[in-house]
């Protein structure tokens, strides 16, 4: 292409050259002088800083999915809170004890503005909660008591079924739909009328009204 100089200006991201920032001028153009040249370096150094926060930033957005999957798959019912722009993260054990939760118990917001007498170790006296523990920078994991939603459950029922069984009876003792079931256990339907499925054969009924009967029977 008739060019008589060529610069090639390395794009340098951790240490490593990732591309090249190729400039030439043709026959009739001057040679790059001194201050061209360090525009140049500039504008590399400009490019390998913004692709060096794109990768960070893309391997910290994989980094958060993959906390929360590992969140979400866990039994145990937590609440992660970002006291700064006030999001939630509620996993499906959680979403569960929550929605387990009669309209005249305390939220987990109004039991959270009761802290507990032991302030140093962030335990609270609550039937909802079990521990709340800050996090930097101004973060608050709170790890809710499991059972604060199925203890009306008898022990004999819950020894029959899985915890996620437990989850999905609790629901449906507070008049959820399977649909609603689904969404708060983060589960499709398919599946949650699949557990319906095995707790049926299980505690030897066969339908969704003896099984809220059920239920109802054990609460008192």
């Amino acid at each position: 292409h008739r060019m008589t100089s060529i610069v090639y200006a390395p794009i340098i991201v951790d240490d490593r050259v990732v591309a090249t920032l190729n400039l030439g001028g043709d026959d009739s153009a001057a040679e790059f002088d001194a201050v061209q040249l360090d525009r140049i370096g500039g504008l590399s150094e400009l490019l390998g800083a913004i692709l060096g926060s794109l990768q960070r930033r893309g391997a910290l957005a994989r980094r958060v999915g993959q906390f929360r999957a590992a969140i979400d798959l866990c039994e145990q019912p937590v609440v992660v809170s970002d006291l700064q722009d006030g999001e939630r993260h509620v996993n499906p054990a959680a979403r569960a004890v929550l929605a387990a939760r009669s309209p005249d118990q305390p939220g987990i917001d109004e039991e959270l503005a009761n802290p507990s007498d032991d302030a140093a170790d962030s335990r609270h006296d609550s039937d909802l909660i079990r521990r709340s523990v800050p996090v930097e920078p101004r973060g608050l994991v709170t790890f809710l008591r499991p059972d604060s939603g199925a203890e009306r459950l008898p022990e004999w029922l819950v020894a029959r079924l899985t915890p996620r069984e437990v989850d999905v009876v609790t629901l449906v003792a507070h008049g959820r739909h399977d649909s609603e079931i689904a969404e708060l256990l983060m589960l499709s339907t398919h599946t949650v009328k699949g557990y319906l499925r095995d707790i049926y054969r299980k505690l030897d009924i066969h339908s969704r009204v003896d099984l809220t009967r059920l239920a109802a029977t054990a609460q008192r």
